[in-house]
């Protein structure tokens, strides 16, 4: 659908294992937050299977005579694996690949490479027989398609982490690769790679089986409880699917709340755009990717000085909506739940700075000291207070406290050993009498 053509940043590869815990609305968010970290992080530890040496075990032919050639065998588990990751923090149910289906999406892939775009309604090259166009053109219409300019087995699961995201320009509007990807009723996937004469790669990934219907109220992305950092771009919008089922979107006014914690920044969607644009943009889409309509919204982190460098571990997100009415016809109360962004690979403090940058003190004063880990989305962003002389100065629960004239060095240290110091000079505090 979108020809993907920039490169990605290095992830993870994950399996799924089982469902992270979920979080309702965090009362103590760090604690929560870190749990929710370390589960996902075991997931992914005790699942993680490294990609395939190489992409095929045969070359596909992209030119006549037209040959699918054959995928190296964990191409297609790493495909499956990142997608069911994704689905299990989605709260949704496991696909498995079908046989039949990765022929359908690897047909598809070799006819975008012998085309050298991508498309869902493929014209029939004039040397390939009508057999394979049709199944190429089959997995045009089901599959969802990409586009890479260079070659490498991580591929897979990069390919399944594009389609989530899902936010290049011409997909702003729809986002039907995440929608399809995140459809409730999907059992099944093919998964197919091929490369065009230049060295370009273009991937299928079969997504419209509905062979496993499963109930659900509301698909949400990024989902509630942790959500990795590397799936998520500065400019990657938000998503809701209510089930119509149970949600009558005719009668509802979706309005959507977005805030963050530490920073306090506040977004409130209430007034859908006709189009996507730069920046905030709020929409209610309706056609049928995956199942059902989608409230489709994203914040402009730009307008946030904490926000600007994008999604990074530590932010915690509260999203509440309001406005929808039952299938019945009945007021819903406002919905409310929290996402916490983490890294799925461990960060450490790269260092911490107290401020102010020097202290004078009387004997006896008592005085709160701040100091800021670097960065802010390290693991842990705890440090220690101490004194090189406890005789003229101590930390008492956070506050240096002045004992007696002289002078020592204050010490900020993180749980990796990076530190700073200040000088602090106290002096006897001058009597009230003469």
């Amino acid at each position: 659908m979108t020809r993907f053509r920039r490169c990605l940043s290095a992830v993870c590869l994950l399996l799924l294992c089982a469902l992270p815990a979920r979080a309702e609305l965090w009362v103590y968010p760090r604690v929560n937050l870190w749990k929710a970290r370390e589960a996902v992080r075991a997931l992914a530890a005790d699942t993680l299977v490294p990609p395939p040496d190489s992409l095929f075990a045969e070359e596909p032919s992209p030119t006549a005579p037209y040959d699918t050639g054959a995928l190296e065998p964990g191409l297609v588990d790493a495909a499956l694996s990142r997608m069911n990751f994704i689905r299990a923090l989605a709260g949704l149910n496991p696909v498995e690949a079908d046989g039949a289906l990765c022929d359908i999406a690897q047909h598809g892939a070799t006819l975008m490479a012998a085309l050298e775009t991508i498309t869902h309604a493929p014209e029939r090259p004039v040397d390939m027989d009508e057999a394979f166009f049709s199944k190429g053109a089959l997995a045009a219409a089901n599959c969802n398609l990409a586009f890479f300019n260079w070659l490498s087995p991580s591929l897979a699961a990069e390919s399944v982490d594009e389609f989530i995201m899902d936010d290049t320009d011409g997909n702003l509007a729809f986002l039907g690769h995440r929608r399809w990807l995140l459809s409730p009723n999907m059992g099944k996937i093919g998964f197919g790679l091929a490369a065009d004469g230049e060295g370009c790669c273009y991937a299928a990934l079969y997504v419209t089986d509905t062979s496993a219907p499963a109930d659900y109220d509301l698909i949400c992305w990024p989902p509630e409880g942790a959500m990795p950092a590397e799936l998520m771009r500065a400019e990657t919008p938000w998503s809701v699917s209510p089930n119509t089922a149970k949600y009558d979107m005719n009668l509802s006014e979706p309005r959507v709340t977005l805030e963050e914690f530490d920073s306090g920044a506040r977004w409130v969607f209430d007034a859908p755009d006709s189009a996507p644009k730069d920046g905030s943009y709020f929409l209610i889409e309706t056609s049928g990717f995956g199942d059902g309509p989608a409230l489709i919204f994203r914040p402009n982190l730009a307008e946030e000085p904490l926000l600007e460098d994008g999604y990074e571990q530590n932010q915690i997100w509260t999203v509440t909506l309001s406005g929808l009415v039952s299938a019945d016809g009945a007021p819903v109360e406002d919905i409310v739940y929290s996402v916490g962004i983490v890294s799925l690979t461990p960060i450490d403090p790269a260092s911490v700075e107290i401020e102010p940058r020097a202290l004078a003190l009387a004997a006896g004063e008592r005085l709160t000291v701040d100091a800021t880990v670097y960065p802010r989305w390290a693991d842990d962003l705890s440090y220690t207070l101490s004194t090189s002389d406890e005789t003229v100065a101590v930390v008492e629960n956070g506050m240096i406290v002045a004992l007696s004239e002289g002078e020592c060095v204050l010490r900020a240290e993180t749980v990796n050993g990076r530190y700073d110091e200040i000088p602090v000079v106290v002096k006897e505090m001058q009597s009230l009498h003469r």
